[in-house]
C-alpha cells in the first residue's frame, strides 16, 4: 500500500507541477486509459477524451491538451489507497487557448499500480464545461 501512495503522490505531485516528463516515467507501455467516454457530437470536440491502450497514445491525449488548452490551477483534495488501487479527488480549472474561456473540473481518478507503474487510470468528470469553453 506505501508503493501504491508513493507512485499516485508522485504521479500527482509532477502533474500539478507540470513535470510530464517524469510523470511519463510513471506510465505502463500497456497502459488502460479511459480519460472521460467518448460521446459523439456532445463531448467530441474536446480533443484530448478517450480510451487508449498504450504509453504512447496517451502521451498523443496530453499533446492534443497542450495543443489546445493550458491548466491554469489544480489543487488535490483527497487520496484513498486500497492495495494497488486508489482513488483521487482533485480540481482543475483549464483555460481553452483558441477561446480564451476557463472551465473548472471536479474529477475523480481511478488508478491501479504495479511494479511502481501505472497499469490502469480512470476519470470520471462531467465534460459539460470542457465542451462549452471549446464553443466560440
Amino acid at each position: 500500500m506505501l508503493a501504491t501512495y508513493k507512485v499516485i503522490e508522485k504521479w500527482f505531485d509532477c502533474l500539478a507541477n507540470k513535470r510530464y516528463a517524469e510523470l511519463f516515467e510513471l506510465v505502463h507501455e500497456n497502459i488502460h486509459w479511459i480519460n472521460c467516454r467518448v460521446v459523439p457530437g456532445a463531448n467530441d470536440t474536446v480533443p484530448w477524451l478517450g480510451e487508449f491502450h498504450n504509453k504512447a497514445d496517451v502521451l498523443a491525449s496530453f499533446e492534443r491538451f497542450g495543443a489546445s488548452a493550458s491548466m491554469v490551477s489544480f489543487t488535490m483534495h483527497d487520496i484513498y489507497i486500497d492495495g494497488e488501487f486508489a482513488l483521487a479527488h482533485v480540481e482543475e480549472v483549464c483555460k481553452v487557448n483558441k477561446t480564451g474561456k476557463t472551465f473548472g473540473v471536479y474529477d475523480i481518478f481511478k488508478m491501479q499500480v504495479k511494479d511502481g507503474k501505472v497499469v490502469y487510470w480512470e476519470s470520471f468528470w462531467d465534460p459539460s464545461g470542457a465542451v462549452a469553453a471549446f464553443k466560440e
